[in-house]
C-alpha cells in the first residue's frame, strides 16, 4: 500500500484483484460535470445580476439557459452567488447535472432549429 500526502490527510492507493488501483487526488478534486443552469427571475435588476453571475461560470445556450462545466467547488460557488442575488420566494434557478463533461455530458445537449453557437465561447471570471 502506498500513501500520498495531501494537506492534513493521507490518501492511499492499493492493489485490487483486478490489478493496481490508483487514485490521482487532483483528478478527483478537479473532475468537471456538465450542468444546465436555467433561471426564471421576476425582477429585471435581479435578472441582469443572475445573468451576469452565471455567464462567469458557463456559456449561454439561450438567454436564461447556460451550459456550465464545473468542479464541485465551482458548483458550490455558483449556488452561493445565486442564493445571494435571488429572492427565494419569487425566483427559481434550476441546476441540472448531466454527468462528466468529458463523457456523456458533452453529448447530452441537442438543438432543434438554429444551431448552438459552439465557436464563439469565451470565459469570464466572476470574483465574489
Amino acid at each position: 500500500m502506498r500513501s500520498v500526502e495531501c494537506g492534513m490527510r493521507n490518501w492511499s492507493t492499493s492493489h485490487s484483484a483486478l490489478g493496481p488501483m490508483t487514485t490521482d487526488l487532483r483528478e478527483v478534486i478537479e473532475m468537471r460535470n456538465r450542468y444546465i443552469v436555467s433561471y426564471d427571475i421576476s425582477d429585471a435588476q435581479r435578472l441582469r445580476q443572475v445573468h451576469k453571475a452565471v455567464r462567469g461560470f458557463g456559456e449561454a445556450l439561450q438567454y436564461s439557459v447556460f451550459s456550465c462545466d464545473l468542479t464541485r467547488a465551482e458548483r458550490m460557488l455558483l449556488i452561493e452567488a445565486l442564493t445571494e442575488i435571488i429572492n427565494l420566494r419569487e425566483d427559481q434557478v434550476m441546476v441540472i447535472d448531466l454527468g462528466p463533461s468529458e463523457g456523456r455530458g458533452r453529448e447530452s445537449i441537442e438543438a432543434i432549429g438554429r444551431a448552438l453557437d459552439e465557436g464563439n465561447r469565451e470565459r469570464v471570471a466572476v470574483i465574489v
